[in-house]
């Protein structure tokens, strides 16, 4: 099987160019004991971080790729990263062109530096091509916090895991003292976390 992975660029201009679009119409005043200031216009729109970027971002790329977009796991996506998987190279690349003409159509890039691919538990024979760039062979790559392996081992998950636990048995006893504040527990918190 084979996975390929990249980063749409530009996506987030075409998000915060809607984001813009949307507050170009909002007007504001403030009002004081003294009276009304004259209205003004806001030119923000939304700040990073805001609970909306989320969904508006999804609501977008789900309509973008549509028609090239298929079930997990043979399509997964996060944000402007995209997973594609295969049985076969050829399949890989197939797809590959596939979300490269539908998302440049739209003004959106794929990545060629970001694009890496790797094949899991098979000898790959040949490499994958964007048009004619030669995309990065990996035998691992992290996605969603997870670091998979092309030989199907979760060693590095495991020392990540175990890892956790132990600096979690290092703060419980500090954390769990109940001659210890909250307040003070709170900033034992804040400093390792």
């Amino acid at each position: 099987m084979y996975y390929l992975w990249s980063n749409l660029d530009f996506l987030v201009h075409v998000l915060h160019q809607f984001q813009r679009s949307m507050c170009n119409w909002c007007r504001t005043c403030v009002r004081s004991s003294i009276g009304d200031m004259d209205d003004f216009s806001v030119k923000v729109g939304l700040h990073q971080g805001s609970a909306l970027n989320p969904y508006l971002f999804d609501l977008i790329i789900d309509v973008l790729t549509r028609e090239v977009k298929e079930e997990p796991p043979w399509t997964m996506m996060f944000a402007d990263d995209f997973v594609l998987c295969d049985d076969k190279r050829e399949g890989v690349e197939e797809k590959l062109e596939e979300w490269r003409k539908v998302t440049e159509e739209r003004g959106l890039k794929v990545s060629r530096k970001k694009t890496e691919y790797m094949a899991f538990n098979q000898e790959s024979t040949g490499s994958i091509r964007m048009q004619d760039y030669e995309l990065k062979k990996v035998t691992s790559f992290k996605y969603l916090g997870t670091t998979m392996s092309g030989n199907g081992e979760l060693e590095d998950e495991v020392k990540r895991i175990q890892a956790g636990w132990r600096n979690w048995k290092r703060l419980s006893r500090v954390l769990c003292d109940k001659r210890l504040s909250a307040s003070k527990k709170g900033k034992v918190f804040k400093a390792a976390v």
